[in-house]
């Protein structure tokens, strides 16, 4: 087990050293690790046991790695050093002061370990009417399961990163919204596939990847694009005003269809420049804040989550349904908090996990996978008291069988009687989704529509 689950910082947090000073002993010292040791001694920390901690916070934040460059497989690799690429960004914005920490920001929630656990600590103590301090931020990451020891500084250290660059406020902390979408919003890669569309071509190009697919009509991925991201599109003209401008990027490629008579939707498919450019930081974001087998379960394909979940082999079954309900939440666009159940610690036989949404308003969701032929009201009903003790505002429930009458019956009265919503998902819905990840949100309109009718019904008698 690592030391702690936030990167090693000792001596390296904006109140002990300037960055641009510490970019400027990295250029000065020209990747000679013991050199380096001598000028952080000379300008801050006197003693070496002291000053060698700068070095290794550098080497755990990657702002630079061991050896004369990445391809270096010489012995004694510590007594060399060499920027990463994060370094190399870093060390061309030192005249920019601005510029450097809104790179500094973005890498410690993206890249560095912890980073973007400890902004979302922040902003769920904070949304949940706490006066946020480090205290009660450490309390919260352990209870979510990370591993940081008695009187480890490491996540202080990363909140006063982020406080330096405009994302966290002092304390009391709370998140800045807008900071942290402008760092957030799009990475450097992003930010250059992108540049120069029109908000409907880059949220176009964006639910194209989230979506995940080989191909797919051109009108799904607008409605997913518009559910995602509230862009309106022409009811005519998608192709001209939408997918010609991304296939002239290289982001996509479509195929008008002929036969029958009207209009017919294209069929869409994205190039690898997209999945390169798009998808691929979207995926840095949630491996930062979920952990990097996380990101294998979204990546993996929807084939081949449907034919794991049939295996003779529990660890495969198991490992299917966790991807399953990261896929799920994925598609969704709900953020990982936590798992409170592992599909390979039952077998695959079922999995829990928590995630929460934050538009237009912060929810709670407690997902519960089931690799069952039948969920009855007995499992239905101990999801809904699981929600209530997790303060969880929706419960899904999903099945790769079917519901019984009961449950299904046992879901519409907690939704007539409290102010839980209770999605159920069948086999059937598990499949049009594999087919077409927009139908995810037809599913939890369906719920919403039944939610608010039940209760309509209830305000009437």
């Amino acid at each position: 087990m690592a030391k702690s689950d936030i990167a090693f910082s000792s001596e390296f947090s904006p109140s002990q050293v300037d960055l641009v000073d510490v970019l400027n002993v990295l250029e000065s010292t020209a990747g000679n690790s013991g050199a380096l040791l001598r000028a952080v001694q000379a300008k801050w920390f006197p003693k070496a046991v002291v000053a060698k901690n700068v070095r290794l916070s550098l080497l755990a934040y990657g702002i630079i790695a061991d050896g004369s460059g990445p391809n270096d497989k010489g012995s004694k690799l510590h007594e060399r050093f060499h920027l990463t690429d994060a370094g190399k960004r870093l060390m061309a914005l030192r005249d920019n002061p601005d510029a450097l920490y809104a790179e500094m920001g973005r890498h410690v929630l993206l890249k560095v370990r912890g980073g973007m656990a400890v902004l979302n600590v922040v902003e769920d103590l904070d949304a949940s009417g706490i006066a946020v301090k480090m205290d009660a931020v450490r309390e919260e990451l352990v209870r979510r399961g990370l591993h940081i020891p008695k009187n480890n500084m490491a996540a202080t250290r990363v909140r006063q990163w982020l406080e330096k660059c405009g994302v966290v406020t002092p304390e009391p902390h709370r998140v800045v919204e807008a900071r942290k979408a402008e760092l957030l919003g799009s990475s450097t890669q992003e930010i250059e596939a992108l540049d120069g569309l029109t908000s409907e071509q880059k949220a176009y190009a964006r639910a194209l990847a989230r979506m995940n697919v080989t191909e797919i009509r051109s009108n799904e991925v607008a409605k997913f694009a518009t559910e995602t991201f509230g862009v309106r599109f022409p009811d005519t003209g998608l192709p001209g005003a939408v997918l010609e401008p991304l296939k002239e990027r290289g982001l996509l490629t479509y195929q008008k269809t002929t036969g029958g008579r009207g209009a017919k939707p294209s069929i869409v498919r994205p190039t690898e420049k997209l999945k390169i450019d798009v998808f691929e930081p979207l995926l840095d974001a949630v491996e930062a804040s979920a952990g990097i087998e996380y990101r294998s379960f979204v990546r993996a394909p929807w084939a081949d989550v449907l034919r794991d979940l049939k295996s003779e082999n529990k660890n495969v079954k198991g490992k299917a349904l966790e991807a399953l309900a990261a896929k799920l939440s994925f598609v969704a666009g709900l953020e990982y908090r936590a798992w409170r159940l592992r599909g390979t610690t039952t077998g695959g036989a079922e999995v829990d996990l928590l995630v929460e949404s934050h538009k237009p308003v912060f929810l709670r969701w407690n997902i519960q996978c089931k690799n069952t032929s039948s969920v009855r009201l007995d499992d239905v009903a101990k999801e809904v008291g699981l929600a209530v003790q997790m303060d969880a505002n929706v419960v899904v429930v999903v099945s790769t069988g079917r519901f019984s009458a009961d449950a299904i019956e046992h879901a519409k009265s907690v939704m007539k009687r409290t102010n839980l919503t209770v999605v159920l998902m069948d086999e059937r819905d598990i499949k049009a989704i594999a087919e077409n990840p927009a139908t995810i949100f037809e599913i939890l309109h369906r719920t919403a529509k039944l939610a608010a009718t039940l209760k309509r019904i209830e305000d009437e008698s």
